[in-house]
């Protein structure tokens, strides 16, 4: 099965989600976004077996877990009224964690000093080689002393 079919239907739902809310069917509502957001993850977890760079991968689908769990906390504000403001609350913390795997899986590869030197799967950027002192002074330009 391609995974493109499971994006599809992920995308379907969210469509059926939207228009679900819009109706005010709050609880319907919690489990269609639920649902949607458990494609997206479940496609993250289906793309860790071709992931090139396996710790991004992780990082990235951990994020995707913890935006599962926000959109649900920010639909659930809506079924649950009287723990509304911490169930909000609860969601934008999951958002906030889910955004900062996205950064720490991120900011390695923008550290790279070439376009694509980190897909060893090494979290680290490859060292670049410097030149040694008797070559960089052979190309230099005598002084005029």
């Amino acid at each position: 099965m391609s995974y493109m079919y499971l994006a599809y239907i992920g995308l379907l739902v969210q469509i059926i989600f939207i228009y679900v809310e819009q109706q005010k069917k709050y609880v319907p509502a919690v489990a269609l976004k639920g649902t949607a957001s458990l494609f997206f993850v479940l496609l993250g977890f289906l793309g860790l077996s071709i992931a090139t760079l396996p710790t991004f991968a992780k990082v990235v689908v951990a994020g995707l877990v913890f935006g599962l769990i926000g959109d649900v906390c920010l639909n659930l504000r809506f079924v649950l009224e009287k723990a509304g403001q911490k169930i909000f609350l609860g969601g934008i913390l999951a958002f906030l964690i889910g955004h900062i795997l996205y950064l720490v899986a991120l900011v390695p590869l923008a550290a790279c000093s070439s376009p694509r030197p980190c897909c060893t799967g090494s979290s680290r950027p490859s060292k670049r080689r410097r030149p040694s002192k008797s070559s960089a002074s052979s190309t230099s330009a005598p002084s005029s002393s």
